[in-house]
């Protein structure tokens, strides 16, 4: 937001080096005026152009109206070179930010219980774009029944590759969170989604405390003919908690992979996934249903990773091959005991 302000100069003498401005009397913040205090005149003998600064900014020349010279001055409300400023204070007897301020690059916020956050997304023919967070999405406490909620729609045009990669979700204790993705392609469209979430402040102790987690993630062709469709729903319950169906396993994510552009990524992880899988399972014999390895005859070992994934989609007529069709699509799901070990899948590096 800017102030413009019509700032009378006056000259006490023609030699420029003995000129001074008196403080401006206006009507501008008390920032601003803080800022005009001790201006620099400037005065061109030649020209007879004066320039006003304000802290090393050049704002305006002046111009002459009924004989007396003013400056048009652009002030910006917060005049500082501050990127942020923030101020608390006590509102009905509880702390409260009064004011809150930031310029690109900072960005400050304030969470508020409940907050629910929609946005769109448009890939153009041809393109290739990514999306990502600086950081892990924090879901704070929440107040009562309240849920925070995410929406993303996005639509890729022909051609075109989008990688939607975030760092994971991080629910706190007792926090509600659902979120909500839908994405419309063409028949040759690429595309990469990354969901995962973590149990929650690992080193603060909280693992899956939170009180409910829902992931929904669509994919629809440019007919709205549905081409994926899934929701992971994490819920405490009055029978187990989350924590206890989760076992020891802190991260979960899911991995879809869609598109021509991908398809040796693929065929490339399809084999990764088999072959870290194949140390820790086994094919069930006629004497024997168990999968997992048995150590000394005690209980199964618990892998410390576990990876999976199915590919599915429409078929070409006539060809049993896989993704055969740009619409094919490969699904991974991975658990990890913690978030380093997630990078250890060899196409997440």
């Amino acid at each position: 937001m800017l102030s413009r302000a019509k700032v009378p100069l006056k000259h006490k003498s023609s030699d420029p080096q003995s000129q001074r401005c008196q403080e401006p009397k206006t009507s501008l913040p008390v920032s601003a005026r803080s800022a005009l205090s001790s201006p620099i005149l400037k005065l061109d003998k030649y020209s007879q152009t004066s320039f006003f600064y304000i802290r090393g900014f050049k704002l305006s020349p002046r111009r002459k109206r009924g004989g007396k010279e003013f400056v048009c001055v652009c002030v910006c409300l917060c005049v500082g070179m501050e990127t942020g400023i923030v101020v608390v204070e006590k509102v009905c007897g509880k702390s409260t930010v009064t004011r809150c301020f930031s310029k690109y690059p900072l960005k400050f916020i304030v969470p508020n219980k409940g907050d629910s956050i929609s946005c769109k997304l448009t890939v153009g023919d041809g393109c290739t774009a990514a999306l990502t967070t600086q950081a892990s999405t924090k879901v704070y406490k929440a107040v009562g029944s309240k849920c925070s909620e995410q929406f993303l729609e996005v639509r890729i045009g022909s051609n075109a590759l989008l990688a939607v990669i975030p760092d994971p979700v991080t629910c706190f204790a007792t926090a509600r969170y659902s979120q909500k993705q839908v994405f419309r392609v063409a028949s040759d469209s690429s595309l990469v989604i990354v969901d995962w979430i973590t149990s929650g402040r690992f080193a603060s102790g909280e693992k899956w405390d939170f009180g409910l987690y829902k992931s929904t993630n669509q994919i629809f062709l440019e007919d709205d003919q549905p081409l994926f469709l899934d929701s992971v729903l994490l819920e405490a319950g009055s029978i187990t908690s989350i924590a206890e169906r989760m076992q020891d396993y802190q991260v979960i994510a899911m991995i879809i992979f869609l598109g021509p552009k991908l398809k040796p990524i693929q065929d490339e992880i399809q084999d990764d996934v088999k072959r870290m899988m194949s140390d820790s399972f086994r094919v069930p014999s006629s004497t024997s249903q168990n999968y997992m390895k048995v150590n000394s005859g005690l209980a199964p070992e618990k892998p410390p990773f576990i990876a999976s994934c199915s590919a599915f989609g429409p078929k070409d007529v006539g060809s049993p091959q896989n993704f055969t069709n740009p619409s094919k699509i490969l699904v991974t799901r991975l658990a990890a005991p913690g978030r380093g070990d997630f990078y250890l899948y060899p196409n997440l590096k």
